[in-house]
């Protein structure tokens, strides 16, 4: 799967959105990796989560726009958790991440 960021309308979009998510949680003391996630998988309160950029979150209803690293932990941000407001959705350091193809 190539890199996107779903609603983005071109490659150059993607690129922007992807880099203000990183600097928007940078200013939250949330540095993340320059690594990109194409789809994360997880347990949280025993419920597995299998989650690619694009999918709507069962719990938050949104779609999920950017997967990121952190340090010690992996950031889901939809609209309204990490991308236009507020912090991401915090998973821990266990989930397996699954990178975008290189270009």
């Amino acid at each position: 799967m190539k890199f996107t960021v779903p609603q983005a309308e071109d490659h150059e979009q993607a690129e922007n959105v992807w880099t203000s998510v990183r600097a928007f949680l940078d200013t939250q003391g949330r540095p993340t990796a320059d690594r990109r996630i194409a789809r994360i998988t997880f347990v949280h309160n025993g419920k597995p989560y299998d989650l690619s950029v694009g999918d709507i979150h069962p719990d938050l209803r949104e779609p999920v726009l950017v997967i990121l690293k952190g340090s010690g932990l992996n950031y889901i941000c939809t609209p309204n958790r990490g991308v236009i407001r507020g912090e991401p959705y915090l998973v821990t350091e266990g989930a397996h991440l699954y990178d975008f193809d290189p270009d």
